[in-house]
């Protein structure tokens, strides 16, 4: 028998969580041509969405005729 005194003790891992970082610094050319690149491509977004719409387009209308094709397609009995 082992004594209690010369028993190995082996300490128990705690759990740790997911660590996520989010990079603070601007740490190289290729980090900093990126962030730039999706700004650009975010702003162009932002601006030239809302002048794509033509003027007779009924977004309310679209919309609702939308929502009427995917309960059909998607809640509806299938014949046979």
């Amino acid at each position: 028998m082992i004594k209690p005194e010369k028993q190995l003790t082996i300490p128990t891992p705690t759990a740790k969580g997911p660590q996520f970082k989010m990079p603070v610094k601007l740490k190289d050319r290729r980090r900093v041509t990126i962030y730039l690149t999706l700004l650009v491509l975010a702003y162009l977004t932002m601006v030239t969405l809302p002048t794509m719409l033509p003027d007779h387009l009924n977004l309310k209308t679209a919309s609702l005729t939308f929502l009427q094709n995917i309960q059909i397609m998607f809640f509806s009995s299938r014949a046979q």
